[in-house]
């Protein structure tokens, strides 16, 4: 979330918009992201994993298939901020999928975790 460009429905800057950004300074969020945090996250985990997958070295064995784990978790998170606001049967059906592709993401985001590190 861009708060430079957050402004109100009538195009006025928000007020509360300094805030939001010293809050950001400060702690790494701000209450404006806290509204709606998986949207917050989703695309801050996307950009961080990936990030990670193109700049640097590897974990394990196999450099490939540690980037492309990595870029995997990265598309699933960049879907579903993405589609996040299709509200959705279909968005829905694939974040409750146990077998899917987004779930899969976050298994391996929760393996990982602790390597996700440049």
């Amino acid at each position: 979330m861009n708060l430079k460009k957050e402004t109100l429905s009538n195009g006025a800057k928000d007020k509360r918009r300094k805030r939001w950004i010293k809050q950001r300074i400060k702690r790494g969020y701000s209450d404006r992201d806290v509204w709606s945090f998986d949207s917050f996250l989703a695309p801050v985990i996307a950009g961080g994993v990936r990030q990670i997958a193109n700049f640097s070295g590897y974990k394990g064995d196999n450099e490939k298939e540690w980037r492309d784990t990595l870029n995997f978790i990265a598309d699933q998170f960049e879907w579903y901020a993405k589609e996040q606001f299709s509200f959705s049967q279909e968005f829905r059906d694939k974040i409750n999928d146990p077998e899917g592709d987004f779930h899969k993401a976050w298994v391996l985001l929760e393996d990982f975790f602790g390597g996700l590190w440049t």
